[in-house]
């Protein structure tokens, strides 16, 4: 251990050295471990030359790990993992417990809080920490939460993911906005009805027109109403503004109430899942791994097909 402390005078030096091997760039792991990038570069020459061996090779484009670095950064990522283990293995109270969630709101309030007593009825000692975003979550945002979920194709490099359910957009109304507007149950006179729209800044999803478009219904309309966030249009619907599109994954709970109502016997079915995901390098723990099966088996137990719907398949891929 001497010999080690002339070599590498402290732990931050291996938090360098296996940032840069997992970014491959100065400039990624000073962002993430929040100090510049000529004190990132200036740590890597230091180490390098405290242990006589070029760890990465500078390249045009950014770097490259050397054979002696892949063993090294091999090594350091395992012993850091090992420690941040012991860590969590060792640490007593609530943080020991403590799952943290970062969701979007719509997901929080139509899918998580709806069923979150049952797990917490059968997991009493396990804490929450629910975020909510209003878009996709960044690399700083991700690192710091357990979970959350994206909707894409599930081939992602920067986390582990749990596919949970296909994503199908159905068109929804109150059942007192169906008994004054009619016309909103039938795909060719959907347009007539007052449609809500729903844009976020931050995240890219179906709208109406690619919705219709999956249908093979031409559509050009200005919308009367535009929401900020997919959460207010769905509350619209719920008091009779229009009709609003939904998340079969996020809408259920409505439908089981008869709250909402499909309209139009229109479903569109995208080439993309729901999943569930956690950063790579979490290291997760009993708790997680209970409330990953729990949400896995909810899904699957909601996760079926409407009779009597039209379905439509969309090539369309938004979002992450």
């Amino acid at each position: 251990m001497r010999n080690l402390r002339r070599t590498l005078p402290s732990l931050n030096s291996f938090y360098i050295v296996e940032a840069v091997s997992r970014h491959l760039s100065f400039t990624n792991a000073a962002d993430e471990l929040g100090i510049s990038q000529p004190a990132v570069s200036k740590s890597i020459r230091q180490i390098e030359r405290n242990l006589c061996v070029r760890l990465f090779t500078r390249q045009h484009r950014g770097l490259s790990l050397t054979p002696e670095g892949e063993v090294f950064c091999t090594h350091v990522s395992a012993a850091l993992n090992g420690v941040d283990k012991a860590v969590r293995q060792i640490s007593t109270g609530s943080e020991g417990q403590k799952i943290r969630v970062n969701v979007s709101s719509s997901f929080v309030s139509m899918w998580l809080v709806p069923r979150i007593s049952e797990f917490k009825s059968q997991n009493p000692s396990v804490l929450f920490e629910i975020t909510e975003n209003h878009g996709d979550l960044d690399r700083h945002t991700l690192s710091a939460c357990d979970f959350t979920t994206r909707i894409g194709m599930g081939d992602w490099s920067d986390v582990v993911s749990w596919r949970l359910a296909r994503e199908r957009l159905y068109a929804l109304a109150s059942p007192e906005y169906v008994r004054a507007h009619p016309e909103c149950m039938r795909l060719e006179t959907l347009q007539q009805a007052n449609l809500l729209h729903s844009t976020e800044a931050n995240r890219s999803r179906m709208g109406w027109t690619e919705w219709f478009k999956a249908t093979g219904t031409p559509f050009a309309s200005e919308p009367d109403v535009l929401f900020s966030d997919h959460h207010s249009a769905i509350h619209a619907a719920l008091v009779g503004q229009g009709v609003t599109l939904g998340w079969q994954h996020l809408v259920g709970g409505y439908l089981q109430e008869e709250r909402l109502v499909r309209v139009a016997g229109t479903m569109v079915q995208t080439e993309q899942s729901v999943y569930l995901i956690s950063p790579r390098d979490r290291n997760l723990h009993r708790q997680h791994d209970l409330f990953r099966e729990w949400v896995v088996a909810q899904f699957r137990q909601d996760d079926q097909l409407p009779q009597g719907t039209d379905i439509y398949e969309s090539d369309i891929t938004l979002g992450g």
